[in-house]
């Protein structure tokens, strides 16, 4: 006698279900952070590479202009007699601001508008400058670059990294190809004077690093990109028998352009009276 087994369809059961659930939800406790690292370390290493590359901008336009890295007032310079003539005439030091730099640099095609921005930005006025306008360059009336091109936290800046500012020892002995391995002339921007007390309520403090503690990237004068988790990295030399704060004018206070120390800000305008050179600096 043969004997036919009858086969029923049936779906999970809630335990089942519920099961599956908790397993799902166990996954995704121990995968969701080693995401969110991977994550945070390509952002990095995508910073450091666009640190590098700006920097290698400067350098390879030092490389045919007598070892300087892109001055604005070098390339708009002051009237002859009243007469604007290319390549002559003295510096204008009021155009050697952070915009002016990278918009030249752009402008002369050692790097684009998109590299000036940190994958890792957190702030809301840094943006990458949508459309750089090549056609604004007019010889025959001293302009050189787009000058649409912002730097200012406090409303729009087109670049998320500070620099050394153009002018005094800073600029004559460090603007330039000098390869110096212990100087840090780019990198990622830090609270206002480098103010420990100040790391909580900066936005930089979240770029690479936990809420309140600053990691950052520094570019060194011979093309090295160190992770810096300190505003006073042993290999920079002492200032004045003191430690050198990355973010602090730690030579002359205040706005003196006098300094050779490494000081990272971004420089929105630059004043001159004489030998006298103030900044107009943003931090957040």
């Amino acid at each position: 006698m043969n004997t036919q087994r009858t086969r029923r369809d049936r779906g999970f059961t809630l335990v089942e279900l519920l099961v599956v659930i908790a397993i799902i939800g166990i996954l995704l406790a121990i995968l969701l952070p080693a995401l969110a690292s991977a994550r945070a370390t390509a952002r990095a290493t995508q910073d450091a590479a666009q640190i590098k590359q700006i920097h290698t901008g400067w350098l390879s336009h030092a490389a045919s202009n007598d070892g300087i890295f892109p001055t604005p007032g070098q390339k708009a310079r002051q009237a002859v007699g009243g007469q604007i003539i290319p390549g002559r005439g003295e510096e204008d030091i009021e155009q050697n601001n952070h915009a002016n730099v990278h918009a030249l640099a752009i402008m002369e095609n050692y790097y684009n508008a998109q590299i000036c921005v940190s994958t890792a930005e957190q702030s809301p006025y840094v943006v990458a400058m949508d459309f750089y306008d090549y056609a604004r360059k007019d010889v025959a009336n001293n302009v050189y670059w787009d000058d649409r091109f912002e730097v200012d936290l406090n409303s729009t800046s087109h670049t998320s990294y500070a620099a050394v500012p153009l002018g005094g020892l800073r600029k004559f002995r460090h603007w330039r190809n000098s390869g110096a391995s212990d100087y840090a002339v780019l990198g990622n921007r830090g609270p206002e004077n480098g103010d420990i007390d100040k790391i909580a309520d900066s936005i930089t403090s979240e770029i690479h690093g936990a809420s309140g503690d600053w990691n950052g990237f520094g570019c060194f004068n011979d093309n090295s990109v160190a992770f810096l988790k300190t505003f006073y990295p042993e290999k920079l030399p002492r200032v004045n028998d003191s430690l050198d704060n990355i973010f602090a004018n730690d030579s002359n206070g205040g706005s003196s352009a006098d300094g050779e120390d490494v000081w990272l800000i971004l420089v929105s305008g630059v004043s001159a009276n004489g030998s006298d050179i103030t900044y107009t600096v943003s931090y957040d």
